[in-house]
């Protein structure tokens, strides 16, 4: 069966696709972390986590993973600076494996939680980095943008 969109644009939506997977999961934890929203534990609740797994100091990570999750929830979500938003989620993923997961084994269905998902979430944003984050993206604009402003420029 012949797919009626071209492979580029199916590329693109599955870039999209997965751009708004990853919004939907980050936004909902970084607001956990910053907000105490979704029955998180807030900056007070997340920081005292934090530091009793050896983070500290814990209020002050827990703004700064708050930060890169909600933010960068947004930032891949909308495309725009998607592929520094992808590393640092990616980032804080590695991160939580090294610090939490990694001792409690792979499968996140444990009572513990493994680092099976985190390792996901890690592939899903290297993927983003490599490829971009494809046609339907605020990135796309800027560059559109920027040619134009440039093409202007020259024509003058």
């Amino acid at each position: 069966m012949r797919m009626p969109l071209t492979p580029t644009t199916r590329l693109d939506i599955a870039l999209l696709t997965l751009r708004l997977g990853l919004l939907v999961d980050f936004f909902v934890h970084g607001s956990q972390k910053l907000f105490g929203a979704f029955g998180g534990g807030g900056v007070a609740g997340t920081g005292a986590f934090l530091a009793s797994i050896g983070a500290n100091p814990g209020p002050l990570w827990a703004v700064v993973v708050g930060l890169v999750e909600f933010g960068g929830a947004i930032c891949v979500g909308v495309g725009l600076l998607t592929r520094f938003a992808a590393a640092a989620v990616a980032l804080d993923m590695f991160t939580a494996i090294a610090l939490y997961n990694w001792p409690h084994g792979f499968f996140a269905e444990t009572a513990t939680g493994g680092w099976e998902i985190n390792m996901l979430i890690i592939a899903m944003c290297v993927a983003l980095v490599l490829a971009g984050p494809g046609a339907y993206s605020l990135d796309r604009v800027v560059v559109r943008v920027r040619q134009n402003q440039r093409a202007a420029s020259l024509a003058s």
